[in-house]
């Protein structure tokens, strides 16, 4: 992928939760990074399976087919904050580098819909693609978030809303 110099709003999406992730990385110790309970999957957990959906996005656009089903599911991006924080920053650098005039083109994911059922192929687009990841990635940040929060962590109150949230919450106040 060639470098942009200016990137289009669905990349900054992406691009800003995975700035809030690295941010709030900063606050969280290894040990919190790795620990699970019966309540809650781990921190890592939850970031290691949203950084893999990013990874299995950019290698499709190299292939026009996305296939989420085939994340690597690393155990060591799950249980190493610093390593996390390596890779998070080089797909970072990844998203950065998507050419603006990508964005509109149709592209093929592959996902398994059902259990039992196989993978179905269907069409989208990359910009379609991005806006998911962002809210996905959303999510997932939302969860991180509740735990940090548990644990007395704080954390900023916007770093986990939907962007549509915080656009709502702009216009009623404004």
């Amino acid at each position: 992928m060639s470098e942009s110099t200016e990137n289009h709003p669905a990349i900054l999406g992406c691009l800003e939760v995975c700035k809030r992730c690295d941010t709030l990385l900063e606050s969280v110790s290894d040990d919190l990074f790795c620990e699970s309970t019966s309540i809650h999957d781990s921190i890592g957990g939850h970031l290691r399976h949203c950084l893999e959906h990013v990874t299995c996005f950019l290698a499709g656009l190299d292939d026009g087919l996305i296939d989420y089903d085939l994340r690597v599911r690393s155990a060591d991006l799950e249980n190493n904050r610093t390593l996390f924080r390596r890779a998070l920053q080089k797909t970072m650098q990844d998203l950065e580098a998507i050419p603006t005039d990508i964005v509109g083109n149709d592209i093929r994911v592959r996902q398994i819909q059902n259990p039992g059922e196989p993978p179905v192929d269907m069409g989208t687009t990359v910009e379609r693609e991005l806006v998911f990841l962002s809210s996905h990635l959303v999510h997932h940040m939302a969860l991180v978030v509740y735990i940090c929060r548990q644990e007395g962590i704080e954390v900023p109150s916007d770093f986990a809303i939907a962007f549509s949230t915080s656009a709502y919450r702009a216009a009623a106040t404004g």
